[in-house]
């Protein structure tokens, strides 16, 4: 099923030579140009009003974020995630951000979240201050009951 909305968009796509820049962020089917509004006879035999889509309404959120920016803005989208592990990458609980970095890269394939929901990004950001909070000077140093200085 996942397919069978991928296919029709990014053969869109390559037909206006849009691979680099992709189609941008487009809306529901009411704010968008008509030109990127189709029926896709993929997913039943029988006519449906469900079969009209918008060009970048992909579940897989990687083939979602290739279709709005293209080959550009998908690696800008990964440089971004480099970059977020490089500047934490020596401190001692980079081990958490990347194990909610890759969970949802991996939910992002079904659709269950992906580096795209505000959701998704909330709870990476999370995760992000926790390791930078928790590589803090002086954070881990335990204070025994008494030992007040």
């Amino acid at each position: 099923m996942r397919a069978a909305q991928a296919i029709p968009k990014i053969e869109l796509l390559y037909n206006e030579h849009r691979q680099w820049t992709g189609f941008g962020f487009l809306d529901y089917l009411g704010n968008t140009p008509a030109r990127y509004i189709f029926y896709n006879d993929l997913y039943f035999e029988e006519f449906s009003e469900d079969n009209w889509e918008v060009a970048n309404d992909i579940e897989v959120s990687a083939l979602r974020v290739f279709v709005s920016i293209g080959y550009i803005g998908l690696a800008a989208h990964v440089a971004f995630f480099i970059m977020l592990w490089f500047t934490i990458r020596k401190k001692r609980y980079v081990r958490y951000f990347l194990s909610v970095l890759f969970a949802y890269v991996w939910f992002g394939i079904g659709d269950y979240g992906g580096l795209i929901s505000a959701t998704t990004l909330i709870l990476l950001g999370l995760t992000y201050g926790t390791v930078l909070l928790a590589s803090r000077e002086g954070y881990n140093r335990i204070i025994a009951p008494g030992d007040e200085r």
